[in-house]
């Protein structure tokens, strides 16, 4: 997350499969995995001690 705007930006653009979002890990603050290919889909990954 962008702390100076308060958005969120991508840290990760490719295409989301099965087997490439199973992959990816949580990061200590919640953030975005968008697909590169089909416009407006995306993956928000968070901890589960996120409140």
């Amino acid at each position: 997350m962008d702390t100076s705007t308060g958005k969120r930006t991508a840290k990760v653009r490719r295409t989301l499969t099965k087997r490439t979002v199973a992959a990816l890990q949580p990061a200590e603050k919640p953030w975005i995995a968008w697909d590169d290919k089909l416009t407006g889909f995306a993956v928000c990954l968070c901890s589960h001690d996120h409140e």
